[in-house]
């Protein structure tokens, strides 16, 4: 008797509908990828530290000016395999293997979407729909900057929240251990990130039964950026980046910066209304809708969002939003929705709203550009950058931007000359390790960061121009202090000695620990530029 031939399991028409919208996602982000100026500031720093100069971007001055520690580690090992291990001489080595890691962390990230009951098939679909038709979540899921790295951490984060919160044996101990790991390294990837994460990591340290050991292992969690900052302590002398007193530390009214923040959200509804009508929809829904699951999620999108307004946001149109619409839709994945009956409409609104918008993500292609900059001087960046920066933009004759010193040819030999600039990225990795960049934004500079703004009234956030002090590039240049102000002087004298003194010296220790108590503000006082 012959045996009987089994049929062909039918196909599911929701998960053939739910790929081919993957698909999408991943031409589009392919599409779309490009390299952002703010990468190069890192690329620069990861060249110094492979090479053995340090975690610097100018040789011999260790200052932070870089927000993402362990995306510039993840490059750094990178590149130092590729280099140094393998031996490869690949031009524009660093700009590839940045995009190579964000295209990773992406589809890991949507990897992680997909671990939701198997009836929420559409959801998982309409979910990847929002994704594609999002321009800030597209710009910066390959711009260089670690955001897709942030998505991975949300996705596993909330992934593994979603199931222990609602576990009927409670939260373990060994849950909150990884739910810690992966907010601590969410927050080494990106400071800031930490709010986004609090309120869901402080839910499930209530549903445990023993707190306090509970507390002990969230630390325990936290100890890779506890020893980042231990680290940044000892070598920057500073806990925080560079970056974050150039923007914040310039004499500006908070309320300018609160005023500048929702003219970003503004500017987020005029290039992409999608990306913000979906995070204030799940932001709402869940806090209205009280779930366990995803009410603490709702609560940290609009801490983030508080903290984007405080900020002023950013220059470049939507970076900080890409995460939050991750979020939002890890929240819609997760409510108790009838997807089926709204699936098909849901997708039809977006695909509508699309079309209205000016730069809808999955119709840019290789002459895509956007050269304006809104009167609130907030830019579409990918826009800005894209014919010169773009992965579609290469060809044999054309690759990504690179320096002529990376890799092999980036030896430091001394200062040549000490070069007076506003836009450190590009230029600064193109003119290699034997030029000094003095960035009078201040982002690379610890004395600038630490004076007023120029113009208290016209500024771009981000970008906030200083007045450099008389004898300062000559003081630069010949490293004798020649500043022409005693109390500026006297207050660089302490900073040199933080930023370019022996690191273990008990001098510099203490002088880091005054620095800590604000005991050397008071030579700033009388500053005005």
């Amino acid at each position: 008797m012959m045996p009987k031939r089994r049929l062909p399991n039918r196909i599911n028409p929701d998960r053939f509908w739910v790929g081919l919208i993957f698909l999408l996602l991943f031409i589009v982000v392919i599409r779309t990828s490009w390299i952002s100026d703010d990468a190069f500031i890192t690329f620069r720093s990861v060249e110094n530290f492979v090479n053995g100069y340090g975690l610097t971007y100018n040789v011999g001055e260790r200052v932070q000016t870089y927000t993402h520690p362990l995306w510039v580690l993840i490059l750094s090992v990178s590149y130092f395999i590729s280099f140094r291990v393998l031996h490869l001489d690949i031009p524009a080595a660093l700009p590839f293997i940045s995009l190579i890691w964000s295209w990773i962390f992406l589809l890991f990230s949507i990897a992680m979407l997909g671990h939701i009951e198997k009836e929420k098939t559409l959801a998982y679909g309409l979910g990847i729909w929002i994704l594609v038709a999002s321009k800030a979540f597209i710009d910066f899921s390959a711009s260089g900057l670690e955001n897709p790295l942030t998505y991975a951490f949300l996705g596993l984060f909330f992934t593994l929240y979603s199931r222990v919160i609602t576990s009927k044996t409670g939260v373990s101990s060994k849950h909150i251990l990884y739910l810690s790991l992966t907010a601590g390294f969410a927050t080494l990837n990106r400071m800031d990130s930490g709010l986004i994460f609090l309120p869901s990591l402080a839910l499930a340290w209530y549903y445990t039964q023993r707190r306090k050991k509970a507390l002990l292992l969230i630390l325990t969690g936290f100890s890779p950026l506890i020893l980042w900052e231990l680290f940044s302590i000892i070598y920057y002398g500073f806990l925080f980046p560079n970056t974050a007193y150039a923007k914040l530390n310039s004499g500006i009214a908070s309320w300018a910066y609160i005023k500048q923040g929702f003219w970003y959200l503004a500017s987020s509804l005029t290039l992409d209304p999608i990306t913000l009508l979906i995070i204030l929809v799940a932001g709402l829904f869940g806090v209205m809708v009280w779930d366990r699951k995803i009410t603490p999620a709702s609560i940290g999108i609009f801490l983030y969002l508080g903290y984007i307004l405080r900020i002023g946001g950013d220059y470049m149109s939507g970076r900080f939003l890409s995460s939050l619409v991750f979020l939002a839709v890890i929240i819609l994945l997760n409510a108790d929705i009838q997807w089926n009956k709204i699936a098909l409409p849901a997708v039809g609104c977006i695909f509508i709203l699309g079309i209205l918008t000016n730069s809808l993500p999955y119709a840019s292609d290789s002459s895509f550009e956007n050269q304006g900059i809104d009167q609130n001087a907030i830019a579409d960046e990918r826009g800005f950058r894209y014919q010169e920066w773009g992965f579609l933009r290469i060809s044999r004759n054309k690759l990504l931007p690179d320096s002529p010193f990376a890799g092999g040819h980036w030896s430091f030999e001394g200062i040549r000359e000490v070069r007076v600039s506003g836009a450190i990225g590009l230029e600064g990795y193109r003119l290699g390790p034997n030029e000094y960049i003095l960035d009078i934004m201040a982002l690379a500079d610890p004395l600038l960061a630490r004076l007023p703004a120029r113009d208290k009234q016209h500024w771009r956030v981000g970008h906030i121009e200083r007045v450099i002090p008389v004898g300062y590039i000559e003081t630069l240049a010949y490293g004798q202090n020649t500043i022409e102000d005693p109390d500026l002087s006297t207050y660089y004298d302490y900073l040199t000695l933080v930023t370019r003194g022996p690191i273990w010296s008990c001098k510099r220790l203490k002088a880091i620990l005054h620095f800590q108590l604000g005991h050397y503000d008071h030579y700033l006082d009388a500053w005005e530029g």
